[in-house]
């Protein structure tokens, strides 16, 4: 409708009763949907958080993912993927690597070593073995002095 002119003024109780009538409605979707939000989180509550153990956030991205299709599915799969191998997520420990790391000439010219990373450290690769600890000789026994 056209609210230019004398247009408006001919429709004002037309125009009222559309809008109250909107008005009621969506207030009504809004209570079922209010409604409906407190139900499903309830169902959460108890069964994923309180019969699971489960955390809702997490059962929240299984579900996400659960609803994507297709090449969706694969993306988020796939972005998944590269964002734990990039951050390392799931990795084992590998403490071999971690010592090769460790021994690895500085790349920046200095004769200073590389600073341990976080799994370096963890491992205690690259720290001195105390005085009398060497396992290695005596097959696994510490060393007598």
């Amino acid at each position: 409708m056209n609210m230019q002119g004398t247009t408006a003024g001919h429709n004002v109780g037309v125009r009222r009763e559309i809008i109250l009538d909107v008005f009621r409605k969506v207030t009504a979707l809004e209570a079922e949907r209010k409604t409906i939000t407190d139900e499903i989180s309830n169902i959460k509550q108890t069964r994923i958080k309180g019969d699971l153990g489960m955390k809702i956030a997490d059962f929240n991205a299984a579900m996400r993912l659960h609803k994507l299709e297709g090449d969706d599915r694969d993306q988020m799969l796939t972005t998944l993927q590269e964002t734990f191998d990039a951050l390392g997520v799931g990795e084992q420990l590998d403490f071999v690597a971690a010592m090769e790391r460790t021994a690895t000439p500085p790349s920046d010219g200095t004769d200073e070593p590389a600073p341990p990373d976080n799994v370096t450290r963890m491992s205690g690769a690259g720290t001195m073995p105390e005085v009398g600890a060497s396992a290695t000789a005596n097959g696994g026994e510490p060393e007598v002095a």
